[in-house]
């Protein structure tokens, strides 16, 4: 499977109408909407992959499991608005649901309850397999199959 970067288009693409809003309460605070956002989905992306065994190999720095996407999402979603006090108003129950359900899917991560695929990606030559021969084994044993051996079997 792929291993994903979350962007902030994709981001502000989860709360279209209320961007304007929030955009504007963060001017407000005499903070920067996309400084603000960006740094939610950087401390989101690393919260998701500190929760991945370490015994997976992960994606790219800055990449998530395309499974998690939707637990991104909600992280960053509910984290983005609680960092503006005046916009908590927002955090109906459906997008609580929604953290507290990603939380859980990281905690089921982290005690190996489910599992991430590992990112797709090509090994080193020296690590592929190669092609172009063919190994036999042979056996010093004789054959003990024989029509007179295995008649009245089929």
């Amino acid at each position: 499977m792929a291993w994903i970067t979350p962007t902030l288009q994709e981001c502000k693409d989860r709360i279209p109408k209320e961007w304007p809003a929030l955009s504007s309460a963060a001017k407000s605070q005499g903070q920067d909407a996309v400084e603000l956002a960006e740094k939610v989905i950087s401390t989101q992306v690393t919260r998701i992959r500190g929760r991945v065994p370490v015994d997976v190999k992960r994606g790219e720095e800055g990449t998530i499991p395309d499974e998690l996407e939707s637990a991104f999402f909600a992280l960053w979603v509910y984290e983005f608005i609680i960092k503006l006090p005046s916009m908590r108003s927002l955090l109906d129950d459906l997008r609580v649901k929604a953290w507290e359900k990603a939380f859980d899917e990281l905690d089921r991560l982290s005690s190996g309850k489910i599992q991430v695929v590992p990112p797709v990606t090509a090994a080193p030559l020296d690590e592929q397999a190669t092609g172009g021969y063919i190994e036999v084994a042979s056996s010093s044993r004789p054959n003990q199959f024989s029509i007179e051996n295995t008649s009245g079997l089929l």
